[in-house]
């Protein structure tokens, strides 16, 4: 029987697909003048993907499943980005003809693929799957001109290329959307709402069908505090919902942090809107935004100016004047003896979108600037957005001017966590860069290596024994604080993970992802207990 299983691992993955008589997809909508870079920040959900119609619309989709219920929390997961129309859809394979076709690759979607070179080998097509794709080249009329072309194929640097017979209805052709091709016109309104939709706290719902020992460790803890009376399942069911909302109604210290949090959410990561700050927000989804920052003459208006140029024909001379004016503009007084985050004194040429939403972000951080970065840069642009935010020119950032495009940090339970962990720290004060790395992990985050998995686990091990370990002279209140800042953390801990979940991570990759932002987020405050 294992001989049989394994066989028929061998044949579906050298010769075809496994067959299956429908995938799911989730719809984004309908755009113009768009390609799959407008939907970068969205690569860590699915692979985006475009069916062009005749109109000149795109249709666009993101990934596709084998089953609608794991298309179903994508969904839910780009409308609260503020695609409002989003939905899931069916791909029906029933029109498919059997046929022959190269594999060159298998990569992650949101990889770099060299599509010029890989013409080479002929058509492209792609088999796609969540967040990962299939790069093929056929289709061949049969088995022996596969054969033929396939010593060719490898000779181009596909050493590892091999034959599958597919369903063609699987197939994606490669076009002008994945690739990125110039396109004429600025992007229309592409969100239905000006910012992103930050939920007071995580959905709760998704992990009710998984096992996590993150759960089970939240379940012993209810249980210690007489509130779970459930099994020890690992499963964020309504037992364990209720035992957490009885915690809340218990504690009166709990309540009080939370409700802390509420104010500090509203009050101190609220930024006043302005007329600029308003127009910057809408630049590229309503014309009298546009407008308003195509009559305004200041620094970073003429930065914005200068990016809807880029889009618009690519880069030229005209581009290049526009930003190095706003560069001079804005940094102009730049304080001496401060450490600015980049070179404003020289003159750039603008030959990639990159540099200028780097150096648009470093204009939003200029001493006397007042206006934070618009939260729609980090979405279209997370690679380059996240550069700016990563090594010593952190020094020189301010945190207030990118918190409100967090959406971990807006959580109730989150901010209880740190104004709990404030108050038990030796100094009471936060650490703000240590924190603002975990904001950005929160958004746009990296993969977690093996060697940094056991690191985690380590860092967390000795966290929990640390924070378990009440000492002799701490009095009531400092006993009752710290088991609420045990709650919050196991609470946190399941919630961040869910949080990487639906951006598409798997539960390996979740766990400890969750672990490093919970280690950056607190490191500072918590080396005295």
């Amino acid at each position: 029987m294992r001989f049989l299983v394994a066989l028929l691992v061998w044949f579906s993955t050298y010769f075809g697909e496994l067959p299956a008589q429908n995938l799911f997809s989730v719809k984004l909508g309908s755009f113009m003048n768009v390609t799959a870079a407008d939907f970068e920040s969205l690569g860590m959900l699915g692979y985006v993907h475009g069916n062009p119609q005749s109109n000149g619309m795109v249709d666009v989709y993101l990934g596709r499943y084998s089953q609608a219920s794991e298309a179903a929390p994508v969904a839910r997961r780009v409308v609260e980005l503020g695609y409002s129309n989003a939905e899931v859809v069916a791909i029906d394979l029933s029109g498919g003809n059997k046929g022959f076709i190269v594999q060159m690759q298998f990569q992650r979607g949101d990889r770099p693929v060299d599509w010029g070179k890989m013409a080479a080998a002929g058509p492209l097509f792609l088999i796609i799957e969540a967040t990962n794709i299939k790069i093929v080249t056929g289709i061949f009329r049969d088995m022996s001109a596969a054969r033929a072309a396939l010593p060719d194929i490898r000779a181009q640097g596909y050493g590892d290329a091999f034959i599958k017979e597919v369903n063609t209805a699987v197939l994606h052709p490669v076009g002008n959307f994945e690739k990125g091709a110039s396109k004429a016109g600025i992007v229309p309104q592409i969100y239905d709402a000006a910012e992103p939709k930050f939920a007071t706290i995580p959905e709760q719902s998704r992990p009710s069908s998984s096992r996590r020992a993150s759960v089970e460790d939240l379940q012993r803890f209810l249980r210690s505090e007489n509130l779970y009376t459930n099994a020890v399942d690992g499963i964020y069911g309504s037992g364990t919902a209720t035992a957490v909302r009885s915690f809340e109604r218990r504690d009166p210290y709990w309540r009080q942090y939370l409700e802390q949090a509420r104010v500090r959410i509203t009050a101190e990561l609220g930024i006043a809107e302005t007329p600029l700050r308003k127009a910057l927000d809408n630049f590229l989804t309503d014309q009298s935004s546009n407008a308003y920052i195509q009559r305004e003459n200041r620094g970073i208006a003429l930065a914005y100016r200068a990016y809807e140029a880029f889009l618009a024909n690519g880069p030229g001379e005209g581009i290049d004047a526009l930003m190095n004016m706003a560069i001079s503009q804005v940094y102009g007084s730049f304080p001496m003896g401060s450490i600015p985050p980049f070179d404003f004194q020289r003159k750039y040429q603008y030959t990639d979108l990159d540099l200028i939403v780097s150096h648009i972000h470093f204009l939003h951080h200029a001493p006397g600037q007042e206006e934070p970065v618009p939260c729609w840069l980090f979405e279209r642009h997370p690679r380059a957005s996240a550069s700016v935010y990563t090594g010593l020119s952190i020094i020189a950032l301010d945190i207030e001017k990118v918190r409100c495009c967090n959406p971990v940090i807006r959580w109730e339970s989150i901010q209880a966590m740190l104004l709990l962990a404030d108050e038990l720290s030796a100094s009471g004060r936060s650490v703000e860069i240590p924190q603002f790395n975990a904001l950005l992990m929160a958004v746009y985050p990296d993969g977690v290596s093996r060697a940094q998995m056991a690191e985690l686990q380590d860092w967390h091990q000795a966290l929990w024994a640390r924070i378990n370990k009440v000492p002799s002279a701490a009095s009531v209140v400092q006993r009752d604080l710290m088991k609420c800042f045990r709650l919050s953390y196991l609470l946190n801990r399941v919630y961040l993970e869910d949080h990487y979940l639906t951006l598409g991570f798997d539960a390996d990759q979740s766990r400890f992802l969750a672990i490093r932002w919970l280690r950056n987020a607190l490191t500072g405050k918590l080396e005295a207990w």
